[in-house]
């Protein structure tokens, strides 16, 4: 990423996704009929300004819904995250989660702020954070040392990715 913005000195986060994984994250929330929550996990590159997702995992027969909860099981996710981590030397890191809200608004809930400012303090890196509900979609950013998500804009599209700062 070679844009370089700042606000107060610090040094602004960027995250880089791909299109067609928005899409598909935004297919995965339009409820035909009551359903249930789904998510997984996000996988990609830790740059110096910003974090590129490249993968994403998608419910496994561990995790466990309902109409408004998603709960991530370790496994399957994990296995899926450590073999790309090996193919790829090490360069593809886990870099944040998503789910949806097929029966509400794409916008985090307190368990969901709650479960992020943990997820991050374990990892003690920023991650990124997308809630879809089929129409819109919220993108979030956590740092370690910050108490608020911060709500990321779009600031550049192209045919194959969107960029959020």
């Amino acid at each position: 990423m070679s844009c370089v913005c700042t606000l107060e000195g610090k040094a602004l986060i960027a995250v880089l996704i791909p299109r067609q994984i928005l899409t598909d994250l935004c297919a995965r929330a339009i409820p035909s009929q009551p359903t249930n929550e789904t998510g997984g996990i996000l996988l990609g590159f830790r740059k110096a300004l910003g974090l590129q997702i490249t993968n994403t995992t998608y419910a496994q027969c561990r995790d466990s819904a309902s109409p408004s909860l998603f709960k991530r099981s370790k496994h399957g996710h994990s296995e899926i995250a450590a073999e790309l981590w090996t193919r790829s030397r090490g360069t593809i890191d886990w870099v944040g989660e998503w789910h949806t809200h097929p029966n509400g608004i794409a916008s985090p809930s307190h368990i969901d702020v709650r479960s992020w400012r943990f997820l991050v303090s374990q990892v003690d890196k920023p991650m990124v954070f997308i809630i879809s509900n089929g129409k819109r979609v919220y993108v979030g950013l956590q740092e370690p040392t910050g108490s608020l998500v911060r709500k990321m804009t779009i600031q550049e599209m192209d045919g194959d990715s969107i960029l959020f700062i």
